[in-house]
Order: structure tokens, then sequence, then C-alpha cells
């Protein structure tokens, strides 16, 4: 675990639990992601001080803890800008903001204490403000969470963040966290047209081929639209919904699981409801979801 691994000339990637990306040029390092907390960040700058290297800046994927959540030790001991897309980058300046966006509200204390949902607050600035080496290109990849992205190095290597999951997640969990399911499905479509060599997930091995693992990530997604349809097409409330979803797919019944859960059917019951398949009233002071 945390092995430095070699993807191309110039490009490396850090085997970890929620991989880590390095760019290189000119014996300067942009660090893609930076692991889920002070621990990851350290082997990270072990690894790049260990080369030689300097490390020129981060670039963060999206704002979630296990992405962000070692920006703060290695801002604080190398000085060095990070960067995020739009909301993203907002968010991992104000990462309770984030959570309660995710939430939908306020939520728990025991949820703003968990370090896998709230990384440490990071100075992170808009993508669109940083000196992106030469061969090194962002990619939009909404649907995981808003102003998702992933970077395409000169040398083919694709790092695609969480706009797949792995097939030991889809069939442990089953509901991945989602915020806006058709954005999510059109991104594994773009996925598929990307000219990478090799494709680099942050929760999934490296493949040189990534359509057989988007389409095994779309056909996931129909499953719990089906699931999700089901449940509420006879009219029933959102808890109505999730509480089927959970005992269907057998989700950890914790708080932070449920949140998670909780966001994810919210948003396939708008996707459901975009596309004219269920509708929505207000009944006995309930959201009340029915077949169209």
């Amino acid at each position: 675990m945390y092995e430095l691994v070699r993807a191309g000339e110039n490009t490396y990637y850090i085997e970890s639990p929620s991989k880590m990306g390095l760019f290189v040029e000119g014996g300067r390092a942009w660090l893609i992601d930076t692991g889920n907390g002070r621990d990851a960040a350290k082997k990270a700058l072990s690894h790049i001080e260990g080369q030689g290297w300097e490390l020129a800046a981060i670039l963060n994927t999206h704002h979630h803890a296990d992405h962000c959540g070692g920006n703060a030790l290695l801002q604080s001991r190398a000085g060095v800008p990070a960067y995020a897309k739009g909301l993203c980058a907002a968010f991992c300046r104000q990462p309770e903001r984030g959570v309660a966006f995710l939430y939908g509200g306020l939520p728990p204390r025991q949820f703003l204490h968990n370090r896998m949902a709230v990384a440490e607050k990071s100075d992170v600035q808009d993508v669109s403000k940083a000196p992106l080496p030469e061969g090194l290109k962002m990619v939009s990849l909404p649907g995981h969470c808003p102003d998702m992205a992933g970077f395409l190095t000169r040398d083919g290597v694709f790092f695609a963040a969480d706009s797949v999951s792995g097939e030991h997640v889809l069939q442990k969990y089953q509901v991945t966290l989602l915020f806006d399911i058709a954005a999510h499905l059109e991104t594994l479509a773009m996925l598929e047209g990307i000219p990478a060599s090799l494709f680099v997930p942050s929760h999934a091995p490296a493949v040189s081929d990534i359509r057989p693992l988007a389409r095994k990530n779309r056909a996931k997604t129909a499953e719990v639209a089906e699931l999700v349809l089901r449940l509420a097409q006879g009219g029933s409330t959102l808890e109505e919904v999730l509480r089927g979803v959970i005992a269907h797919c057998g989700i950890w019944q914790n708080p932070y699981q449920y949140a998670l859960a909780r966001t994810t059917v919210q948003s396939y019951l708008t996707y459901l409801e975009d596309q004219g398949s269920l509708a929505m009233d207000i009944a006995d002071g309930s959201a009340v979801y029915r077949k169209a």
C-alpha cells in the first residue's frame, strides 16, 4: 500500500485507498488529490522528496474528505497552492458547508466530527486560476458531485476520480453516492471516448480500457433506478423509499451511510421525476412520489 507506480514517462500514481496521481515536469510535481488525511499526505510527500522532486501544486478532483484530506498538512509543510473546480474549491475552503450541502441542512454534531466526512480546512482556489503545465489537461466529470474534475496527462494517463466505482464497490454497496444521475450517465458515456491508454479511477484498479467498468456502472445505475421506481410508484415518501433501498441493499445503518444513501435516493427520485416516470405531490405534510 502507498507504493509509487510509474504510469508513463512523466506520470505516476500512488496506490492507496484513494489513489493519488503525480505529473512531473522539470523536477516539479503536480499532485492530484491528497488522500484521506495527514498520514496519506505524509506518504505522498515522502515519495516526492525521495525522488528529488519539488511539489509544485495540489490539484483536487473534488472536495470529498478522502480526496482533499491531506491538503492542510501539505500546504503547511510545503507552502504550495491548491486548486479544484468551482464549488468543490469553495467546499475545500469551508468543509462544513460541503457537509451541509451533502446532508441537506445542518448535520448532527457526530457527523461534523467524522473525518471520513469532513476534511481539514485548506486554501483551495478555482482551477481556472491554476498555471497547469503543458501536457496536463482538466476534464469535467459531473455526477458524483457538482464540479468534479479528472486530469489527462500527455502520457495518455487519465485520472478519473470517482466517475466510476470498482466492481467490488458496486457489489458491496450497490448504492454509491451520486448527486446528479443524468450527469453521471453522461460522464460514463464521455469516459468511453477519452483518448487515454491508462485510466486511473480513485477506488478501482487502473485499467487500459475503461469501457467494461463504465458499462457495469451504467448497469448498476439502471438497476438502482428501477428499484427506486418500484418502491415509489405506488405512492411513497422519501423515507419510505429510503427504508426500502436500505433493506434491499443491506446498507450499513450508521449516520454517515444513512446520509449518503438519503442524498443519493433523493437524486434518483429527482431523476425519475425529470424522466417523467414519477410525479411528486405534497400530502399530509410529506412529499409523496407515485407513478406519473
